[in-house]
């Protein structure tokens, strides 16, 4: 799936920058940063703070704590909580906390409730009626995680479905089509895999996920 720290900085960037929630941001950047090194303090921490009065923001690195402890299901119900506490006009925070929510529910076991915060997250997002770049690229990204999701459930032909969706937008490079080539050579489609991986390296040259593909097709040709 695609890299949870970037996902996470980003829901850090929007729960920071939201002068609603009390927390202080340094002290929130702080426990989020702890949660990765000594979870358990970053829990007590946030924990602490949620007992003197109920901040998103606290939540939060209580559910980035919990998911580092792998308490996944308890991960997943805060990171629920703290999506139902932001405002409907902060969507790429909302799409973003539905994201990290999917994920954990995945680690947990509970696939139904991850694909329903991935269909949830992409519901909000083809709501916006105003497109702009933002809006492309958390699509893309959003799209091309549903497709790794399902992937990893053994659904190839759903995920190849999102996967196009989400090269077609064109805002994720090589990442979306060294994906998509993947999940082709995993379905034996390996002329069309070959084409998603060279597409991939034109454009990073240095992909060595794309390189691996294509040595792969090359030692393993198909038989005629």
């Amino acid at each position: 799936m695609s890299p949870y720290p970037k996902l996470c900085m980003m829901v850090l960037l929007g729960l920071a920058a939201n002068p609603a929630f009390a927390l202080p941001e340094k002290a929130y950047q702080n426990c989020a940063a702890l949660s990765k090194t000594a979870a358990s303090e970053a829990l007590a921490m946030a924990e602490s703070w949620l007992q003197e009065a109920y901040s998103p923001q606290a939540e939060h690195c209580r559910a980035l704590s919990l998911f580092a402890l792998k308490d996944y299901e308890e991960a997943a119900k805060a990171l629920e909580h703290v999506f139902t506490q932001t405002p409907p006009a902060e969507m790429a925070l909302s799409v973003n906390l539905l994201r990290q929510a999917a994920r954990a529910w995945a680690l947990a076991g509970n696939t139904e409730r991850a694909g329903q915060r991935y269909a949830r997250a992409l519901a909000l997002l083809q709501k916006q009626r105003k497109a702009s770049p933002l809006t492309h690229r958390l699509l893309a990204e959003t799209l091309l995680e549903n497709g790794e999701f399902l992937a990893s459930q053994d659904k190839p032909y759903d995920a190849l479905q999102f996967m196009d969706q989400a090269v077609a937008l064109n805002v994720l490079g090589e990442r979306a089509l060294v994906a998509r080539a993947a999940l082709l050579l995993s379905m034996g489609q390996k002329d069309m895999a070959q084409a998603d991986a060279e597409a991939a390296l034109r454009l990073a040259p240095q992909s060595l996920e794309a390189q691996q593909i294509l040595k792969e097709i090359v030692s393993h040709p198909a038989t005629k």
